[in-house]
């Protein structure tokens, strides 16, 4: 995927997401208060594990990403819904079960192929990349 496409599918996905979430809080019955609470909920079941994974665990990949993802805002959801009572918040049981899906979805045999580039080869192709044009910066222009 070029540059020009890659921006205009975040851009589309920016649109969506904001009129998805418009929709949501036009129809909601929550407060704002309880609508900032689960999108915070949200992030920690569903998002915290696998940033920090994939930032500092070599054996993360985008299975255990996704078994993450499930898992982790699946629980959630199902404790917040069928039981919202328990001892333990939901959404802790939530980041819990994120966790499991990582490790599991990491280290089992893998089915979903690996997408992206590790952290380390990003940084590594930006340097390039700043050498590069630097190089190319300097001789054109002595």
């Amino acid at each position: 995927m070029g540059d020009r496409q890659f921006l205009l599918t975040l851009r589309i996905i920016l649109v969506t997401f904001t009129a998805g979430a418009l929709l949501f809080a036009l129809n909601s019955k929550s407060t704002m208060y309880e609508m900032v609470q689960n999108a915070y909920n949200v992030t920690l079941a569903g998002a915290f594990v696998p940033l920090v994974a994939g930032a500092y665990w070599k054996r993360a990949n985008t299975q255990g990403a996704m078994a993450s993802v499930v898992l982790g805002i699946g629980t959630w959801l199902a404790f917040s819904q069928l039981a919202p009572d328990t001892l333990v918040p939901a959404n802790l049981i939530g980041l819990f079960m994120s966790v499991v899906g990582m490790v599991l979805g990491s280290l089992a045999p893998s089915i979903i192929a690996n997408r992206g580039h590790s952290i380390e080869a990003a940084l590594h192709q930006a340097q390039a990349h700043a050498a590069a044009s630097s190089h190319h910066a300097h001789k054109h222009h002595p």
